[in-house]
């Protein structure tokens, strides 16, 4: 049995945060007011760099400055806050996060009454601060995500978590090759799961988020942010087999890619030139099962088998698309695979419809298909940078 939580430790990393640190600190105070009488409850502000006034405006809290030569990032802001924090356990909360009253005190029970669990994480709540539309759309579905995933993850989440120190440190904290907020939190979480650590997602841990997207941002945000950088994140921690002639595996798969693109590019000319697809992509598939079995085994939040049969139902869907004048029955299936798509998200569609009604499920279903759209993208531009760089990773990796 480990001993009760005494002391308490809130890292908040800031970047020109403005209106929204001043917010968050406050509802971090007033969420530390609340802890039981004999917890200790440090909070600290990691001011990373920030050239606008919002550090100077924020009060009950621990200001402390990061080393010159800054922007270093949030990943390097919020090991630097751990390393001048002295709780037992570490919280961490987003500059344009506001918390619950309740939410340290949850943080704090969980871990007193689950000795099993070394790490959590919460979520976005369902009212998002900002009403456009993209802001809506992207919180929600933020939202929808966590709750509805298993509550034993193999990632983690930064806008609202918290890890007992000791698992921290051991896990090496935070990486820093991320100087832009970007996937630093979920491969803190592949690195707790690495030494076996327990990371809990616990739903009823809901903050509101302050940031406004639009869709520009939420682009680049999931493409070069997230999306890429995950998919080397996942091709990078893979368990490959021990078997020096996988090196060869990468290369025909680096070949195997670019036959597909052309074929693919070729086949708005001349359709025949999709007959080529299929083979190409058995054998791409055949060469990598490794890694899929892989992808499968992560208990992650958006890599169920649904999200990656939706990704392949919309690139047939955008595929059959091109040819449905010269080929009228190719809109039969169109259709087929449209209505399968809605099937594997009505969850979400329902939800949406729920919240926002008919109008904004309008707007959302397009764009939850251009965001499987791009994710295609993502992993493409990902496995491709990866075999360019690391041909024969598979092969140092086994004999190391």
């Amino acid at each position: 049995m480990r001993p009760p939580i005494k002391t308490l430790s809130v890292i908040i990393p800031t970047h020109n945060s403005g209106a929204s640190l001043v917010a968050s600190a406050k509802a971090v105070v007033e969420s530390a007011r609340n802890l039981p009488g004999p917890i200790e409850c440090e909070i600290i502000v990691v001011d990373d760099a920030s050239s606008d006034d919002s550090v100077g405006k924020v009060t009950g809290v621990k200001i402390l400055p990061m080393p010159k030569g800054g922007p270093h990032g949030p990943a390097k802001a919020r090991n630097f806050g751990v390393k001048n924090s002295k709780g037992e356990i570490v919280a961490f909360i987003d500059s344009d996060v506001v918390v619950e009253p309740d939410t340290l005190t949850k943080m704090v029970e969980t871990f007193d009454s689950r000795p099993d669990v070394d790490a959590l994480f919460g979520s976005y709540d369902d009212d998002p601060a900002s009403k456009n539309f993209v802001s809506q759309y992207k919180n929600l579905f933020h939202h929808f995500v966590h709750q509805n995933s298993q509550e034993e993850s193999s990632s983690f989440w930064a806008g609202c978590g918290a890890i007992r120190r000791d698992i921290f440190e051991r896990a090496g904290g935070f990486p820093e090759t991320h100087h832009q907020p970007a996937i630093e939190d979920i491969e803190l979480g592949y690195r707790l799961s690495s030494i076996s650590a327990k990371t809990l997602l616990r739903k009823d841990l809901t903050v509101k988020h302050l940031k406004k997207w639009d869709l520009y941002s939420l682009l680049k945000t999931d493409i070069f942010s997230r999306g890429i950088p995950w998919t080397l994140l996942l091709m990078e921690t893979r368990a490959a087999p021990g078997n020096p002639g996988m090196k060869h595996a990468n290369q025909i798969s680096m070949v195997l890619i670019l036959m597909m693109i052309l074929a693919a590019l070729v086949s708005f000319t001349s359709p025949m030139a999709l007959i080529l697809l299929a083979p190409f992509a058995a054998i791409f598939l055949y060469l990598n099962w490794g890694l899929y079995q892989f992808f499968g085994t992560k208990k992650d939040l958006n890599l169920q088998t649904g999200n990656r049969i939706s990704v392949a139902l919309v690139y047939l869907m955008l595929m059959t698309l091109v040819y449905v004048k010269p080929h009228p029955w190719i809109l039969a299936s169109t259709v087929t695979m449209l209505g399968f798509f809605i099937y594997l998200n009505l969850g979400l569609y329902e939800f949406f419809m729920q919240k926002r009604g008919v109008w904004f499920l309008t707007r959302a279903i397009p764009l939850h298909i251009l965001y499987y759209t791009y994710n295609g993208v993502c992993f493409l531009a990902g496995a491709i940078i990866h075999l360019a760089h690391h041909p024969t990773s598979n092969g140092e990796n086994a004999s190391a």
